[in-house]
């Protein structure tokens, strides 16, 4: 599968689940799942729609591997 495909299929993915293009829940979707209160907080500290820090990491860009259970 070329790269392409990929990122197509990664844009799908996100978006069928409500998250940004880099794979972040948007506010919209934690407010959904009843976490409007964690989208206040990430956004009071300028994290909502970004990765955080030391969390789960970026995925684009990256050679995906899958990984043993």
């Amino acid at each position: 599968m070329g790269s392409k495909n990929f990122e197509r299929m990664l844009d799908d993915y996100y978006a069928n689940r409500g998250w940004d293009i880099e794979g972040n829940p948007t506010r919209e979707i934690l407010e959904l799942l009843g976490l409007g209160h964690a989208a206040d907080n990430l956004e009071k500290a300028g994290f909502l729609g970004k990765p955080i820090e030391g969390g789960v990491p970026a995925v684009r860009g990256r050679k995906l591997k899958p990984m043993a259970m």
